[in-house]
């Protein structure tokens, strides 16, 4: 069997998840147990009203952009590069990357530190600033900036439609996980409604660890199987 039909597998766990949770919120609520039981009236009108809404919570813009990132960082070259080997048009083009992203560094940081920095909260701090709450975003796209320049200047991304093909490369390639994430995303929710890591006593810290898990883990999966059959 192919590695990536093992990942298959996945989106029929997280159903069978679902599923087991469902069973057990259902027997819990029975026992007086502090759970919110999914499988009452109000539960399934939950889970009924709230597909898209899951979706919407989920981290999906951010695993977007992170693919996007690194996908733009392999089709375009940049990320071989730093291995060496590279001839005198492509270490130019290094440095003219390079160059613009320094660029981007310094003004955000003239946006940050200094007096009446745009980027700071009311207060003039960093807590719960613009910069704290776009810096994951905007470093991603910064990212792919920086690659899309440097494929364009060493040669290798000559036309517009080279740019959103090395852009867009992984993400096509590992179609397959956003079924999966469609599923995960309804499995942290109904998690997180039916209140069952309330029964611990850090609730909250284990949602945590559950969900990055439940994101993260599959889509690292799909990204080492895919260069793997590369």
């Amino acid at each position: 069997m192919r590695h990536r039909d093992l990942l298959t597998y996945i989106p029929l766990g997280c159903l069978l998840a679902i599923l087991l949770l469902a069973l057990f919120t259902w027997v819990g609520s029975i026992y007086g147990m502090e759970v919110v039981n999914l499988l009452s009236a109000d539960g399934m009108r939950w889970m009924f009203s709230s597909v898209v809404p899951n979706i919407t919570h989920s981290p999906l813009a951010m695993v977007l952009l992170g693919l996007m990132a690194l996908s733009a960082l392999d089709g375009s070259g940049m990320l071989y590069a730093f291995r060496g080997h590279t001839n005198a048009k492509q270490k130019n083009a290094m440095v003219i990357a390079l160059l613009v992203l320094v660029i981007f560094a310094v003004a955000v940081a003239c946006m940050t530190l200094l007096p009446s920095a745009p980027l700071l909260n009311p207060l003039g701090t960093l807590n719960h600033s613009p910069f704290t709450r776009g810096l994951p975003s905007v470093a991603l796209i910064f990212v792919i900036i920086t690659a899309d320049i440097y494929g364009y200047t060493s040669g290798r991304l000559l036309t517009i439609a080279d740019v959103v093909k090395a852009d867009t490369k992984l993400i096509a390639d590992i179609a397959g996980y956003f079924l999966s994430f469609i599923i995960i995303a309804q499995m942290v929710a109904c998690f997180d409604c039916s209140q069952v890591f309330s029964l611990f006593s850090q609730g909250d810290f284990w949602f945590q660890v559950f969900q990055y898990t439940a994101y993260f883990l599959p889509l690292l999966l799909h990204i080492i199987v895919y260069y793997i059959e590369r």
